[in-house]
């Protein structure tokens, strides 16, 4: 299947995607200007674009590390999250035969704008692309804001890629046209078909609008970051390339990796913007429910 004809389509959406969110930035930078005007502390990352360059890359380094030793410094309550996360995933396998099924019986339904503007926003080139245009926007044209959300991305989608990468070898699970059943695993095979576990597709396009969606405050604008979020999700499913738990729990590794970029650069006060409180700043809160015939996992802000 080609999808040449996609690409003028797909740079639609990222270029509305990233105009609404420049307009909102450049409305809060009057704002953000006399805030940060006010901090005794000139920003260490102040300085040439050199200097500004290293700064970011020691944020997602360190970030990075940050997120990977995450699981060392969880108490007794995250570990309760995680024990309910694997539960719950467990329950959700119930459903993968079923959301399969009903996914292959669309055939040619399948809306042909949204399958292909999904395939594109999760693959790798043009996703990495978009994400390295936010943060080069940021950086020389010096709006932290932008420029941190890149940063977040950025760090993100290496900690989600790597993670998804080792799962994907250790787990070795058949993807759904391999005709093998949501059961089967292959540990560290180097057949395509085997690794379904989890989606890196989805990783990559939750990351970007999870991540921009948590730079505004209005639900609405959230929730229409969260429902482009899903294009992607959705359009591997039809593509029979993953099972519904492949692609819930690339989103949960996304989401997770996101606020933990985010957590670092607040807990150091990496940039500006982490060192002015928000009193408009909530974090989502996501709970998981199961119940007769019913599977959800519902998003609170």
């Amino acid at each position: 299947m080609k999808f040449s004809s996609a690409k003028p389509w797909l740079s639609g959406i990222f270029i509305f995607v990233f105009s609404v969110f420049c307009r909102a930035q450049q409305a809060a930078a009057l704002q953000d200007s006399i805030q940060a005007d006010t901090l005794a502390v000139r920003a260490p990352e102040a300085g040439s674009l050199g200097h500004r360059f290293a700064y970011d890359i020691g944020s997602i380094y360190k970030g990075a590390l940050f997120t990977f030793s995450g699981p060392a410094r969880w108490g007794k309550q995250d570990a309760v999250v995680a024990g309910a996360s694997v539960a719950g995933t467990g329950l959700l396998l119930l459903a993968d035969n079923t959301v399969a099924t009903y996914f292959r019986e669309q055939g040619e339904k399948v809306p042909y704008g949204w399958h292909k503007a999904g395939w594109y926003m999760g693959k790798p080139q043009y996703n990495y692309a978009f994400t390295f245009g936010v943060y080069a926007t940021g950086l020389i044209f010096k709006n932290e804001k932008i420029r941190r959300t890149g940063v977040v991305i950025i760090t993100a989608a290496t900690t989600g890629g790597i993670l998804q990468t080792v799962l994907k070898q250790v787990t070795g699970r058949a993807r759904p046209g391999a005709n093998a059943g949501h059961l089967a695993f292959d540990p560290f095979s180097k057949k395509e078909a085997y690794h379904s576990f989890p989606s890196g597709h989805a990783i990559l396009s939750t990351t970007v609008f999870y991540a921009l969606s948590k730079q505004f405050t209005n639900p609405w604008v959230k929730a229409g970051f969260y429902t482009a979020g899903l294009l992607t999700p959705v359009s591997r499913m039809w593509d029979n390339a993953h099972w519904i738990t492949d692609v819930a729990v690339g989103a949960g590794i996304s989401i997770l990796c996101v606020e933990s970029a985010e957590h670092f650069l607040k807990k150091n006060e990496r940039y500006a913007a982490d060192r002015v409180h928000d009193p408009h700043d909530k974090k989502i809160s996501w709970n998981f429910s199961a119940g007769y015939k019913t599977i959800g996992l519902t998003g609170t802000f």
